[in-house]
């Protein structure tokens, strides 16, 4: 698997590049855009057969593509597309999506959305609004697990914890300054706390004593950047024993 994640880490800088994605997975100026249609009306571009109740999400993103059957490709809502510029079936207008961080380092609560070739973190209103409009194979929990409608857990209780690797979410608490909470899901109800050195575990380069802990989907999904971190081999292993939801050291 960890070849498969080193094939990955190529594409991901260019990933990071496209979107506009520091190294740390935060945004660069100027990456995105926020919606916002400079004073043109909402319903500029829209089918006249669909809704504005169907086809903008509660934050004002607008779907288009011929499965949304919503906004049309042209001046007022440039259409996410692919590498080759081919306009995917269901995906929204280029302008109302941020693109601040890839799937892998969403923070606590975001879900992931599939644009295209790009797997970006978008908050769950959205996700579930693509959810609930025909695109449920382009949205996931933040551990790589297939998005169902069910609402990410707050469990009460924490499991018991070793070494470095801090878990978080429900009764385990939030994450210390310059960390987030990630992978969470009705299937991890504990995510973990990342920070900015995660991209270590990715590439391979743990230090000698310590495995990549992955948390990890079923069924895996070997592009998937799955929330990890370098940590003890021996703390690895307690966890891969002890974390409802599974997880696995490489």
């Amino acid at each position: 698997m960890i070849e498969c994640w080193a094939r990955a880490a190529v594409g991901l800088l260019a990933l990071l590049a496209l979107v506009g994605c520091d190294a740390d997975g935060g945004p660069s100026p100027g990456a995105g855009g926020t919606g916002g249609s400079g004073g043109v009306p909402l319903d500029a571009g829209l089918n006249p057969d669909a809704s504005l109740s169907d086809c903008v999400s509660n934050e004002g993103v607008r779907l288009c593509g011929t499965k949304a059957g919503c906004f049309e490709d042209g001046p007022h809502c440039s259409c996410i597309r692919d590498f080759v510029g081919r306009i995917p079936e269901m995906t929204a207008c280029a302008d109302d999506v941020p693109f601040h961080r890839i799937c892998g380092y969403c923070h606590d609560g975001e879900l992931c959305i599939k644009f295209n070739e790009h797997r970006v973190c978008a908050s769950e209103d959205l996700g579930r609004f693509f959810w609930e409009r025909g695109g449920g194979d382009l949205v996931w929990y933040a551990d790589g697990t297939p998005y169902t409608g069910e609402p990410i857990p707050q469990p009460p209780s924490c499991p018991g914890q070793v070494g470095e690797l801090t878990l978080c979410g429900g009764g385990c608490g939030g994450c210390g300054a310059g960390k987030y909470c990630s992978g969470r899901s009705p299937t991890h109800p504990w995510g973990i706390c990342q920070d900015h050195g995660s991209w270590r575990c990715l590439l391979g380069q743990c230090d000698e004593g310590e495995a990549c802990i992955i948390l990890n989907s079923n069924p895996v999904d070997e592009i998937w950047i799955y929330p990890n971190k370098c940590v003890d081999e021996a703390d690895c292993a307690f966890y891969e024993e002890n974390v409802p939801g599974g997880v696995s050291c490489e």
